[in-house]
Formats: structure tokens, C-alpha cells, sequence
């Protein structure tokens, strides 16, 4: 019996749509890569420089980048589940091939191992 996943692809669906708004507040476009976002810095970053304001610029931009990073792996967990759920593979643990709780997936919809197995992915 396939199970019908299809209110937590509408979950990870919302969950793509305020990521990728959330990386937009903390980004711009990369002129380098086009299609492609980078760390924005703060506002006002391309005043010339005060060296008083140098290091919470730089503080600024390495804050921006973390976030950038946090959210591009978290973007790439959502997608990945949704394809899981296209292949019919979703809610199988990765690792031991076993259906991942349900509360699991309740509680985190791109989640891929098992509540056994959540360290080891």
C-alpha cells in the first residue's frame, strides 16, 4: 500500500517558497554568476570606507554568509524530499530502508533517516 504524501509535499512546497524568500532578505545577485546569489553585504556597505565601521562591515557580511549557507542546505534537504516523494521513496529511511515515523516526518517533512539514524545523515 502507497501512502499518500501529498500533505507534506504541500508542507515542504511552503517550506521551499519562505526559504528561498529568506535567502532573497540576505542576498543579491551574483553579477560573476548570473542566476546565482552571494551574501549581501549591510546597507550602506558601499559608503566609502570609515575605518571605524570597517569591522562591523566585514561582522556584517561573515553573518550574512552563515546565513546564506544555512539556508541553501536547508533548501537542498527540502528539495531532495520532494523528490523523494516524486520517486515513491519518500518516508523510507535512507539508511536502513525502514519507514521513518510518522511523527518524525511531522515534525520535520524533509527529514530522510529514521529517528534511529537522524545522527548519521
Amino acid at each position: 500500500m502507497t501512502q499518500d504524501f501529498s500533505l507534506h509535499a504541500q508542507k515542504l512546497e511552503q517550506e521551499l517558497s519562505r526559504l528561498e524568500t529568506e535567502m532573497k532578505s540576505v542576498s543579491v545577485s551574483d553579477p560573476a554568476h548570473p542566476g546565482d546569489l552571494r551574501a549581501a553585504q549591510s546597507e550602506g556597505e558601499d559608503d566609502p570606507i570609515d575605518p571605524n565601521d570597517l569591522g562591523s562591515k566585514f561582522e556584517s557580511l561573515d553573518d550574512n554568509e552563515a546565513i546564506m549557507d544555512r539556508l541553501e542546505e536547508q533548501v537542498s534537504q527540502v528539495k531532495a524530499a520532494l523528490d523523494r516523494i516524486r520517486k515513491g521513496t519518500y518516508g523510507t529511511c535512507i539508511v536502513c530502508l525502514k519507514p521513518i515515523e510518522a511523527k518524525r516526518l511531522e515534525a520535520n517533512p524533509s527529514a530522510s533517516t529514521c529517528i534511529e539514524h537522524k545522527e548519521q545523515r
